[in-house]
C-alpha cells in the first residue's frame, strides 16, 4: 500500500514536467529515505532496510522521462572517493573532476510519516 501511495505521488508531481523534458530530459534526484521518529524503532528498521528508495529510482528511470541523478549519501561518497583517487598520482588523469556534479532541476524527497506491518 505504501508503494502504491509513493506511485501516485511521483506520478501527480511529474506530470507538471513533462512539458518541460522536450530537447534535454528534466533531470531528477531522490534523496535518501527520511523515516518519522514518531514509527517505532523496528519498523523504521523495516523501512529503512525496504526497496522504497531504488523502487522509487527504478520507476523514474524506467519511465525515460527524466534524467535520474543520485543525491543518495553512500552513492555520493563512493564517487568523491573515486574523484579523490583520479586526483592522486595514481590515476591515469582522465577521470571526471572534483566537484562536477550535475545538479538536478527537482528533488523527490520521500519521508516515511506512518507504517504497518502486516
Amino acid at each position: 500500500m505504501l508503494k502504491n501511495i509513493v506511485s501516485v505521488l511521483l506520478s501527480l508531481s511529474f506530470v507538471s514536467f513533462s512539458a518541460l523534458a522536450q530537447d534535454a530530459k528534466y533531470r531528477v534526484a531522490v534523496s535518501d529515505l527520511i523515516v518519522s521518529e514518531a514509527i517505532p524503532a523496528k519498523q523504521q528498521e523495516i523501512v529503512r532496510k525496504s526497496s522504497l528508495i531504488s523502487d522509487v529510482e527504478n520507476a523514474i528511470r524506467n519511465g525515460r522521462k527524466f534524467e535520474l541523478l543520485t543525491r543518495r549519501a553512500a552513492h555520493l561518497q563512493a564517487i568523491r572517493k573515486e574523484q579523490e583517487f583520479a586526483q592522486s598520482d595514481l590515476a591515469a588523469g582522465d577521470a571526471a573532476h572534483k566537484g562536477e556534479f550535475s545538479n538536478a532541476q527537482s528533488l523527490v524527497q520521500i519521508e516515511v510519516l506512518d507504517f504497518n506491518f502486516g
